[in-house]
C-alpha cells in the first residue's frame, strides 16, 4: 500500500508547488521522511528506504535536489549506453560526450581500504523557502 500513498502525497505537494519537477518532488519526500529504527530491519535503508513520508514537512522542506534530463544522459552514458540505446530511451538525438569518464559508486559497496579516484559529478541543489527558489548550490 505503501505506492498509492506516496502517489498521493507527491499530488499534495504538487498542489503547493504546480512548477517543482518529479525529481524535486521526489527529493522533497526523501528529505524529510522520518528515518526508520534499522533495529527492527536489519537491511537497512536499502529495504525501507529514505523513511516513513511526511506530507507536511514535504511542502517545506527547505533543500531539494533537482535531477535534469542531461543528469540522466550523463548517467546512462557512464554505465556504458551505446547512442542507439540512449536515443531509444531519450526519443531525440542525444549522445554521450566525448572522452567522458564519470564514475559512479556507491560507497556503502565498497570493502574497507579500497576507494578508487573518481572524476568530478556536480549536484545542482535549490534551497527553496515557502515554494521559492532562494539560492542554487553547485558542487
Amino acid at each position: 500500500m505503501s505506492c498509492p500513498h506516496v502517489a498521493g502525497i507527491a499530488a499534495y505537494v504538487k498542489s503547493f508547488h504546480p512548477d517543482w519537477s518529479p525529481s524535486a518532488i521526489q527529493s522533497a519526500l526523501m528529505i524529510t521522511a522520518w528515518p526508520l529504527n534499522p533495529t527492527t530491519n536489519p537491511d537497512g535503508v536499502l529495504a525501507y528506504g529514505s523513511g516513513h513520508v511526511d506530507p507536511i514537512k514535504a511542502t517545506d522542506p527547505g533543500l531539494v535536489y533537482e535531477a535534469l534530463k542531461d543528469d540522466y544522459i550523463t548517467m546512462l552514458c557512464s554505465m556504458g549506453y551505446g547512442e542507439h540505446k540512449l536515443r531509444l530511451i531519450s526519443r531525440d538525438n542525444s549522445t554521450c560526450p566525448k572522452n567522458m569518464q564519470v564514475y559512479i559508486v556507491y560507497l556503502g559497496s565498497l570493502p574497507k581500504g579500497e576507494f578508487s579516484p573518481m572524476s568530478q559529478h556536480i549536484r545542482v541543489l535549490e534551497d527553496v523557502l515557502e515554494g521559492r527558489i532562494r539560492h542554487i548550490y553547485s558542487f
